[in-house]
């Protein structure tokens, strides 16, 4: 009579030895899924979402092209003429005339400090709304340049290699359940921070995008209205952030090329 605990260990033997041979496998062709996973990932990772305008002929080869009223590239080509003027700049306007309105009615309820604050406040979210893009597009482009000049720059021949290609080149160096474990911490690793830049980019095209009504809602510093100024000021101190968020991938990624001659690291 058969051994239910052999048949038990044959089984796991098994199972073992298949997963073993689809990594041994996925290890043949590792080093080109992870570069290809790199080149594709590297981009919304380290690239900052901004919005492009028509090449200026005058300038001729500029790597920045300020977007004053239109953009010319994806997905902001659409965005810039239905919601940003169309709907955000639009309903700036309307909230700001009936600010406008709401002080003039408290004009003289207001204390002469508060109401030159405010009127300075109104004046530049007024400003705001038409200045707005060209800033916006400026700043964006201007860290999406820094952050791959920060990779692009790296000694020719090293080029950026998910973490997945240095898994796959020590394999055969240790253990099934080490390189289990490796495995699902890199996929964990990968998923996470595609979800976390996915958040980053959303965050920023809607921030470009309604800047102009924060910027008026934190003109709103009066009772009873101030606390859609906390908020606003709240909303809009999360844009630099953002912005610059690509920075710290990109010096990493360049250290780790300017390190691979010191040994095995995340980028080789």
């Amino acid at each position: 009579m058969p051994n239910p605990l052999n048949a038990t260990d044959q089984i796991g033997q098994q199972f073992k030895k298949a997963i073993k041979g689809f990594l041994s496998d996925s290890a043949e062709g590792g080093t080109d899924h992870a570069a290809n996973w790199s080149t594709a990932l590297k981009d919304p990772i380290i690239g900052t979402p901004a919005p492009r305008g028509p090449p200026n002929p005058a300038v001729g080869g500029s790597k920045i092209d300020l977007a004053f009223t239109t953009a010319v590239n994806p997905p902001w080509a659409g965005f810039i003429g239905d919601i940003y003027w169309g709907l955000s700049c639009g309903l700036a306007l309307g909230i700001l005339f009936i600010v406008v309105a709401f002080l003039g009615v408290r004009y003289k309820s207001i204390d002469p400090m508060v109401r030159k604050k405010l009127t300075r406040r109104v004046f530049f979210a007024f400003m705001a709304i038409f200045f707005w893009l060209p800033t916006a597009s400026l700043a964006g482009q201007f860290f999406n340049e820094l952050g791959f000049a920060i990779v692009n720059s790296a000694p020719p021949g090293k080029t950026a290699v998910v973490f997945l290609a240095g898994v796959f080149q020590i394999s055969n160096t240790i253990g099934f359940e080490g390189l289990i474990l490796i495995f699902i911490l890199s996929m964990y690793v990968w998923i996470k921070s595609v979800l976390i830049f996915l958040g980053r980019w959303i965050g920023l095209i809607l921030l470009t995008l309604f800047m102009p009504v924060v910027g008026v809602f934190w003109a709103l510093e009066v009772w009873p209205l101030n606390r859609f100024s906390g908020l606003a000021k709240q909303i809009a101190g999360a844009y630099p952030g953002l912005l610059v968020a690509g920075i710290p991938p990109a010096i990493l990624i360049r250290l780790a090329l300017e390190g691979n001659t010191w040994g095995p690291l995340v980028f080789s």
